[in-house]
């Protein structure tokens, strides 16, 4: 056999395991993309069994007590001047620290 004609029938065998090759890629594509996909639905699954029970929770909640005081919202004092300022002058490093 001629030196010609061993590397034609070597690029042969090369072009028929491409050819093998490309069409296994959309399997492969597939499994991994599965793969991939698994765990996402596994935390999906898990998001709707908890939005289901809070759910359940929530219509088997009892109606809230008419007697019950309503909770009064919390009003916070607004930060003086004088700290806040000298807490950003603190914290850019350009004074002292507020006492």
């Amino acid at each position: 056999m001629s030196t010609l004609q061993q590397q034609l029938d070597a690029i042969r065998e090369q072009l028929d395991a491409h050819r093998g090759l490309l069409e296994s890629l959309p399997e492969i594509f597939e499994q991994r993309f599965e793969q991939r996909l698994k765990p996402m639905l596994g935390h999906r699954e898990r998001l709707l069994a908890e939005n289901r029970l809070l759910r359940q929770q929530l219509l088997q909640a009892p109606a809230p007590d008419a007697e019950a005081p309503a909770l009064a919202p919390v009003e916070a004092a607004p930060p003086s001047r004088e700290g806040l300022g000298g807490a950003l002058r603190h914290a850019l490093g350009l004074g002292p620290a507020p006492p």
